[in-house]
């Protein structure tokens, strides 16, 4: 039996909450990587679309 991770969000969803998140904080791109120890790339890829932000991170970033 497959059990529902506690966070569900669609991949879109994660992805404009990252950007609210950040955008909310007042912090750039850059400020945000350095603060939360993300790579640039990764962070840009997200918000671009290019690769899935973990559920995990917009729970985080909610609740900061």
């Amino acid at each position: 039996m497959k059990t529902k991770a506690p966070f569900s969000f669609d991949p879109k969803e994660a992805k404009d909450i990252l950007i609210e998140q950040r955008e909310s904080t007042g912090m750039n791109r850059k400020q945000f990587c350095e603060y939360f120890e993300i790579p640039y790339m990764t962070v840009s890829d997200w918000e671009h679309g290019k690769k899935h932000v973990p559920s995990i991170s917009c729970a985080c970033w909610s609740i900061t």
